[in-house]
């Protein structure tokens, strides 16, 4: 019989002692429901050190305040935030592939109990891995540097203290920064019977591979939490996951029963049961750039079920949201498989591709302000006609757009491979574009090639949001102004975006593109006039004025004024000069409103 439960959440163990607060009764929830967000807000509280999570009920984390409002949605704004991910099919656990590699460190942090943390966490280790088919992989050499961004291992085990739990975990789908073991220096000195460090840890590696409080459930008849969980099994009061005191008929020596040790091969398979996925054969590679408010699509991928499917975002600019999902676009409502939802920073996906399952579908998302992400998507894919393709909707569309002279001579594809493309689209997915006549692996490499290279644009906003000042303004050769106003507006979306900052204009665009696409030296900018001078003066106002100050205030003939906002920004008086309808009448007009 499986016993355990799972949930969309993270969860802690808090002392049993006397000066904690009671658990909650049915009689407690009933009374607590409809509580307004800012009173839910107030009875949370958030660890005091840098990379604190919130706390509520005492004992269950949750990353930041965005998961904090969904929480509380769906507890008692009759919403389901916390399940959702679920209505894909597809449960917050380790993919297979993962399961055999759950990296961590002990920091030395923990001084004197360093070795027995080292021991206990061994032991807990050791009684799941006895259960299922998981590896727990102690990296020593890390121990030094064990902090919460050490990305050389999946998980971090550090000391803290003054916390209001003994110890709490993590989720499986939580980002890098929050997936960490902390162990409060209470748990060295706790006086309730049977409670061990080795018990404790027990209890929260269950957290780690995604096993829900067993006593959430109605019939503990206590300690309800909420029904964001999905159950395995029937009801076990004596589970490791199970408090003593919450109707439990266990004790706090927190061991595994057999109903956990069956829960746990039912989730993950017995132990050394069958080999895990091999490693992802394909890798792609994105920069995303994504405007406030829009979702960035990438894919789909062609996917083969059950093996490991694995997208990353890194270097994040704004706060860009990882989103993936199978068969389907990622939708913001809740239709996701894998959102972790971090605070800026890092994201990660790890799954596997369900049974039936043939696309994945990947998403950027801005929540507030322009974002972008480097995106990593390694997966295995199926091999159409001895090519593997890694992005299908990319292929297929840049086929139904290209016209027939791209397909010759731009892409090089056999003439009479081009001319049956033309003819017989639109295609409808990649299995009609391998089906059309003199289309075979050649042509299929030289498409996927031709239409997975980055755009112009894609590369001017690479450089634009990436490149350091220095970069920019010796190198690139922009106007040192236009240079510190990309710096200070990044990142773009659009090229529009980049093209509406002070001083950035055609000549800076093409700066950028040169030095993006490696086509030669870019243009080396003229040198700035010298303030003060009528020169200066006569630029400031061309390069900064509305067109209506040139139209009306001015008085610069209408084509002159249009001309210059279209142009600008102009480094000398001689780009200025060369704009339709401005000439010395126009430059003396401009000099005298300086001048004003």
């Amino acid at each position: 019989m499986k016993t355990l439960t799972r949930l969309a959440g993270v969860v802690a163990l808090t002392c049993a002692c006397a000066a904690q607060p009671a658990p909650p009764t049915d009689d407690d929830v009933a009374h607590r429901e409809g509580l307004s967000w800012d009173a839910f807000r107030a009875e949370a509280w958030r660890e005091p050190f840098e990379g604190g999570v919130w706390i509520v009920d005492g004992d269950v984390p949750v990353p930041n305040e965005r998961l904090l409002r969904e929480l509380w949605a769906a507890r008692h704004g009759g919403g389901d935030a916390l399940i959702v991910h679920q209505a894909g099919g597809a449960d917050a656990r380790w993919s297979a592939e993962q399961a055999h590699a759950l990296t961590y460190c002990v920091s030395t942090g923990f001084g004197s109990r360093y070795a027995e943390v080292v021991a206990a966490m061994e032991a807990a280790a050791g009684a799941w891995e006895e259960a299922a088919d998981v590896d727990f992989v102690h990296l020593e050499e890390e121990d030094a540097r064990c902090t919460a961004s050490n990305e050389r291992v999946l998980f971090d085990v550090r000391a803290v203290s003054g916390q209001r739990y003994l110890a709490r975990a993590f989720f499986p789908h939580q980002s890098r920064a929050t997936r960490n073991v902390l162990v409060d220096a209470s748990s060295f000195t706790t006086t309730t019977p049977g409670l061990t460090l080795t018990g404790i840890l027990r209890h929260e590696l269950g957290h780690a591979l995604g096993f829900r409080h067993e006593h959430t459930r109605p019939e503990s008849g206590r300690c309800y939490e909420d029904a964001s969980w999905r159950a395995l099994t029937g009801y076990d009061r004596a589970s490791v996951m199970h408090y003593p005191h919450c109707n439990g008929t266990g004790d706090w020596s927190l061991e595994l029963t057999d109903d956990d040790r069956g829960g746990a091969a039912a989730l993950y398979g017995a132990p050394d049961e069958e080999p895990p996925p091999a490693p992802p054969a394909v890798g792609s590679s994105h920069r995303v750039f994504v405007a406030e408010g829009e979702a960035r699509v990438i894919g789909p991928f062609a996917v083969m079920p059950e093996t490991s499917f694995v997208a990353t975002t890194r270097g994040v600019l704004g706060d860009a949201d990882l989103y993936v999902r199978f068969d389907a676009v990622p939708a913001e409502d809740g239709a996701w498989d894998c959102r972790p939802l971090a605070d800026g920073g890092d994201e990660d996906c790890h799954l596997d591709v369900p049974p039936g399952a043939e696309l994945a579908f990947v998403a950027v998302r801005s929540h507030a302000g322009p974002a972008a992400a480097s995106l990593e998507v390694a997966y295995t894919g199926p091999a159409f006609a001895g090519v593997v393709v890694d992005d299908l909707g990319r292929l297929v569309a840049f086929a139904n757009e290209a016209s027939l002279e791209t397909l010759d001579d731009e892409v090089g594809l056999d003439a009479r491979a081009a001319a049956n493309i033309v003819a017989e689209r639109p295609l409808a997915d990649f299995a009609a574009l391998d089906a059309v006549p003199w289309v075979g692996p050649a042509a299929l490499a030289q498409l996927h090639a031709f239409a997975n290279a980055p755009s112009e644009e894609a590369l001017i906003l690479e450089v634009a949001n990436t490149a350091r000042f220095e970069v920019l303004d010796l190198e690139v050769g922009l106007d040192r102004r236009a240079a510190e106003g990309i710096v200070a507006g990044r990142p773009f979306a659009t090229l529009e975006a980049l093209d509406a900052v002070p001083w950035v204009g055609p000549s800076a665009l093409e700066a950028l593109r040169v030095w993006a696409t490696g086509g030669g030296t870019p243009p080396t900018p003229e040198p700035t006039p010298t303030p003060g001078t009528d020169e200066a003066r006569i630029l400031e106002v061309a390069n900064t004025a509305s067109f209506e100050v040139l139209d009306v205030h001015v008085g610069l003939d209408v084509r002159a004024a249009r001309g210059i906002v279209e142009q600008r920004p102009f480094a000398t008086l001689e780009e200025l000069d060369a704009v339709p309808w401005v000439g010395p009448s126009a430059l003396d007009a401009l000099l005298a409103w300086a001048n004003r």
